[in-house]
């Protein structure tokens, strides 16, 4: 999985029992949500999966947010890059519909196999 969304709440069995969004993985008050299956060199793939899924997924992630103890994060793995430099822009939209959720957003980089 390149790009998941992890959501922490002290009330996370309660919510998630109210809504159709099941995580793929619950460990220690957090869910884990799979956003994306493009491999880790496809980040515009990423990109563009994780804002249709915001986008359809909006009222529960916002439902989970809600809690005053909710912190969530949307989490893009790519590969790493070595010696070479790379950059990488997060459009807009992405930010915005993340920001309004109370997302915040990762860049975690694994070496290349």
């Amino acid at each position: 999985m390149s790009c998941v969304l992890r959501i922490a709440s002290d009330k996370l069995d309660l919510i998630l029992g109210g809504i159709s969004l099941k995580p793929y993985r619950l460990q220690g008050g957090t869910a884990h949500f799979q956003v994306s299956e493009c491999d880790f060199d496809n980040l515009p793939g990423q990109v563009r999966d994780a804002v249709a899924f915001l986008s359809l997924r909006r009222h529960e992630i916002a439902a989970l947010m809600a809690a005053s103890t909710a912190s969530g994060v949307l989490d893009f793995a790519v590969e790493g890059a070595g010696s070479e430099v790379r950059f990488a822009a997060l459009p807009a939209v992405l930010v915005r519909e993340a920001g309004a959720l109370g997302l915040a957003l990762e860049l975690s980089q694994y070496p290349k196999e």
